[in-house]
């Protein structure tokens, strides 16, 4: 029998980790493996964290692809992740740009559930139990801030494709048309945060905006701005995140605030 447990984490907590058992991987089998992790995403985009992950789909199955390899090597599998994605992964790093509160957490381990519950049959009780110790205590490293703030995310109603409560599927053909919309989309080492306007008072406000929370926090992302028409386009506030985690959240959050934009609307 496995036991499922969770226990709460502490923001900041680095309790240490012991990697599962090698012989998960094997009787799972590399192939059965990947199958799981593809199954893990699919559960994970229709769940309350699903705001995390990207709308696309050619985007998901990379990150299945990618995480995939991670999970395998961790499990004693060939080193496939160094050799295709060019190092170690840094979990913390990487999740830095992102508010992770333990709840976000504690939903992530409930997906894995679902995608161990399966395999019962499968991979001997013992060598499951392991992953979960490992999936349980690893997870706690991400936690980086506390379940009684609200986060940037927290704001988002939908897949991060549109985090600010608007689905990219609802406005299908009306992209830009908007006017002071926020659209964040994260990935592994990057960040970019996409303002829409349809008027040239719109538009100064936005491009004075960025120049105050610059000069506020002296960061200076790369700024595009895209134009559709005379009146109409959007301002790209691209981040590359190695080494800045928590900075270029912080910077959109601001951003938010200086224009006034609580949520995406139309």
């Amino acid at each position: 029998m496995v036991d499922y447990y969770y226990t709460n984490a502490i923001m900041g907590e680095r309790p240490k980790v012991v990697n599962p058992n090698k012989e998960f991987l094997e009787q799972l089998t590399p192939d059965g493996f990947q199958k799981m992790v593809d199954a893990f995403y699919e559960i994970v985009v229709e769940s309350d964290i699903a705001h995390y992950f990207p709308d696309d789909a050619e985007e998901l199955a990379l990150i299945k692809k990618r995480n995939g390899s991670y999970f395998i090597m961790i499990c004693g599998g060939d080193e496939r992740y160094i050799s295709k994605y060019g190092g170690d992964f840094d979990q913390i790093k990487t999740h830095e740009m992102f508010s992770i509160p333990n709840k976000a957490r504690i939903e992530w381990l409930g997906c894995w559930e679902e995608v161990l519950r399966p395999i019962e049959d499968k991979v001997e009780h013992q060598h499951i139990q392991s992953y979960w110790n490992w999936l349980e205590t690893f997870s706690k490293h991400i936690v980086n801030y506390e379940n009684d703030r609200e986060t940037l995310e927290d704001k988002a109603n939908v897949k991060m494709g549109c985090p600010f409560g608007h689905d990219k599927k609802e406005i299908k053909g009306k992209t830009m048309s908007r006017d002071m919309c926020a659209d964040v989309k994260m990935e592994e080492g990057y960040m970019r945060m996409s303002v829409e306007y349809n008027n040239d008072e719109s538009k100064k406000k936005i491009q004075t905006a960025i120049g105050v929370i610059e000069k506020k926090m002296q960061l200076f992302p790369s700024v595009i701005r895209r134009a559709i028409n005379d009146t109409a386009g959007n301002f790209s506030i691209e981040f590359e995140c190695e080494g800045m985690g928590r900075e270029a959240g912080e910077f959109c959050e601001a951003l938010m605030h200086e224009l006034g934009i609580s949520k995406c609307s139309i």
